[in-house]
């Protein structure tokens, strides 16, 4: 959901215009599980993905079928019935390395943009590669938009060691243990990571490429 708002422009000669702008509404959604609340500030789309994702991504679930979730009309809640707590571990996998052809098909798709972000310059996006077929998740959030991918992969129960990610947002540590914990072997981004992301990706055999561009990309390994 966008706000057309209406603000005015300062320019260095000292003239002043009205500018009528697109901007991001923020959606707050109240996750409750038998752990307590998450508030979480996203967007207002897919928010049942979103949760599956983050339980996925805390651990607390290994696959969708194993929470029982109930989102109210207005999606600012989503209640949580954990029948039982099953632990998703990180493992070390075997490292993937896809073509480059896939890596620039990524960002070509990435640099023509989503109609959201495009209008309101506002979100983050994560595209989720599988079986040859890309979806797009927008959120405000970085780490809001990789958890509503994976949480859409669980659901539709997607082979995750099939999957390519790429991420609009820089890579810290725990972006990269997110996806190292959904089991899904290459993470790309058109952003920098961190030394301790680089690192956490050796670890657990995560391909993380990086500064992905229509033209380059730096892969590290």
């Amino acid at each position: 959901m966008t706000a057309t708002i209406v603000s005015e422009r300062v320019n260095r000669d000292n003239t002043v215009q009205q500018v009528t702008s697109e901007y991001l509404c923020e959606h707050e959604t109240d996750i409750h599980t038998p752990f307590g609340i998450t508030k979480v500030i996203c967007t207002d789309s897919d928010i049942d993905a979103l949760v599956v994702g983050r339980l996925y991504a805390d651990g607390l679930i290994s696959s969708a079928d194993d929470a029982v979730i109930s989102i109210s009309p207005d999606r600012k809640r989503a209640d949580v019935s954990l029948p039982c707590i099953r632990k998703n571990e990180p493992y070390i996998m075997e490292r993937v390395v896809p073509e480059s052809g896939t890596v620039f098909m990524l960002a070509d798709m990435f640099g023509r943009d989503s109609g959201l972000h495009r209008s309101t310059r506002s979100t983050h996006r994560c595209m989720l590669l599988h079986s040859g077929e890309v979806r797009s998740f927008d959120d405000i959030s970085r780490h809001n938009a990789v958890d509503k991918a994976v949480g859409y992969a669980l659901m539709n129960r997607f082979d995750m060691s099939a999957c390519i990610m790429f991420s609009s947002g820089r890579v810290p540590s725990d972006m990269a243990q997110k996806v190292i914990a959904a089991h899904i072997p290459v993470l790309v981004s058109k952003a920098d990571p961190t030394a301790q992301a680089v690192e956490t990706a050796k670890k657990y055999g995560l391909t993380l490429i990086c500064r992905a561009w229509p033209d380059s990309y730096e892969v590290f390994s």
